[in-house]
């Protein structure tokens, strides 16, 4: 079953039979059952690790729990940042569900590799590349979050929040449109704030289907959502009394996972933005009451 497994591995594609046998030697298939750790944040070791069925989340821990950084699916390689550095863990590697995890002994794979310069060039230089790409994903999260952060750090209005925050997820993801709707102060309704391009400004009632689902807090995609037409993705703006808004994207495909966490995370820091930015609002409006009032 091992050599089986290591054989349907594209990294492991230029291998003859002998060489997979010895590779099978040094490697072990585990299960890992759900809520159980891979490895820690930390945690010392060179082992690499291949996803055979299930999922594994790459998580770091933060002062309100955890920030998942990438889902993996089956096939996918992790660990192998601790193989290349010979450095602590940088992350977990959580199991939210049963999973399968094809394991290969970090020191004995260096040996291994040492042995086949020719071919071991080809299978670093590929480990390398999905590192390559898993950082720069990384690099393009974090990146998108600073700049989501600095917005909200100084915009004035909805309005300004939303024609700010908009072209930056546009510019970040692969979608086409975007748009922002919050919450009515005086109506069970919502109301677009922006959309880029701009769309027909239509009030959406709390009582329909699709504001019902969204107030269940899971984002999701669906292509006949008339309330909203063009748009694939809703992501809810999740409040303390409720669904405070929700962000809609257009897209030819769903989006990958890490792109839907990306956008999750920027709902979870948009909610304290907008409720900050209708009290300032309120005050303004109570305070020009009061003028109009001592005038009169």
């Amino acid at each position: 079953m091992l050599k089986k497994k290591l054989e349907s591995i594209a990294l492991f594609a230029a291998l003859d039979e002998d060489e997979l046998e010895a590779l099978a030697a040094i490697s072990e298939i585990k299960t890992y059952q759900e809520g159980s750790l891979v490895f820690s944040e930390g945690d010392t070791g060179k082992d690499i690790y291949f996803l055979v069925s299930g999922v594994v989340s790459i998580r770091k821990k933060i002062s309100s729990g955890f920030k998942t950084l990438a889902v993996l699916r089956d096939g996918d390689l992790f660990g192998e940042m601790s193989f290349f550095e010979n450095a602590p863990r940088s992350a977990d590697a959580f199991a939210p569900m049963e999973c399968d995890i094809l394991s290969i002994k970090g020191e004995a794979f260096e040996a291994f590799l040492s042995d086949k310069p020719r071919k071991s060039f080809s299978i670093l230089m590929k480990m390398l590349a999905i590192s390559s790409s898993r950082l720069r994903n990384m690099d393009r999260y974090f990146t998108t979050l600073y700049q989501t952060a600095r917005i909200m750090a100084t915009c004035a209005s909805l309005a300004e929040l939303a024609e700010k925050i908009l072209p930056e997820l546009i510019n970040s993801l692969p979608v086409s449109a975007a748009a922002l709707y919050t919450r009515s102060l005086y109506e069970n309704e919502y109301n677009l704030i922006a959309a880029i391009p701009a769309m027909e400004d239509v009030s959406i009632s709390g009582d329909t289907p699709f504001i019902l689902r969204l107030a269940s807090g899971e984002a999701f995609c669906d292509d006949n959502v008339k309330d909203v037409p063009g748009m694939r993705f809703f992501a809810p703006i999740a409040g303390e009394d409720g669904l405070a808004g929700f962000i809609a994207l257009a897209s030819e495909k769903d989006p990958a996972l890490e792109d839907r966490i990306l956008v999750g995370t920027i709902c979870n820091m948009i909610n304290p933005v907008i409720i900050n930015l209708r009290t300032k609002q309120e005050d303004l409006m109570k305070s020009r009451l009061k003028e109009q009032k001592w005038q009169l």
